[in-house]
């Protein structure tokens, strides 16, 4: 029985402090947590290759597929997602807009109205990495985007 209480107090003694978060932050205890910042992909401009180029101030993002795999619009708004929302089968964006939080491979057609569809591929993943527990992501990767008129 002294010797189960013994290894008990040993474990908790040394797993709990590998889980705090030190230094200056508060601690934190529990499984560590890693936080992105900023999406890992934003959309920062977007403009017509029309003669007279001009800003495109919303895209729709549809096919959306990461890593290979088939996403839903709806699971790339959350947070830290910023300027889009679902509707139906594609992602509104108001330029400038961001999403997904997992560094890989996106691939997804962009169009807007009056505008052909364009497929853009970004392999994208964090510029900064902030080490701890939790640990943080930012600086993902930043993309502009030149859409044809349709004929």
């Amino acid at each position: 029985m002294r010797l189960t209480f013994f290894v008990a107090t040993l474990v908790v003694a040394v797993a709990l402090p590998a889980c705090g978060g030190g230094g200056e932050e508060e601690p934190i205890f529990g499984p560590c947590v890693v936080i992105s910042n900023d999406p890992v992909i934003t959309i920062a401009a977007a403009t017509t290759s029309a003669s007279a180029a001009s800003s495109v101030p919303t895209l729709f993002l549809g096919q959306l597929t990461y890593n290979g795999l088939q996403l839903e619009p709806s699971l790339m708004t959350s947070p830290p997602a910023s300027n889009v929302r679902s509707v139906g089968a594609a992602l509104e964006c108001t330029v400038p807009c961001g999403f997904g939080s997992s560094p890989g491979s996106y691939s997804f057609s962009a169009s807007a109205p009056g505008m052909a569809a364009s497929s853009v591929s970004v392999n994208a993943s964090y510029a900064r990495f902030k080490g701890g527990c939790p640990a943080f992501y930012s600086g993902g990767a930043s993309i502009s985007l030149r859409l044809d008129p349709t004929e």
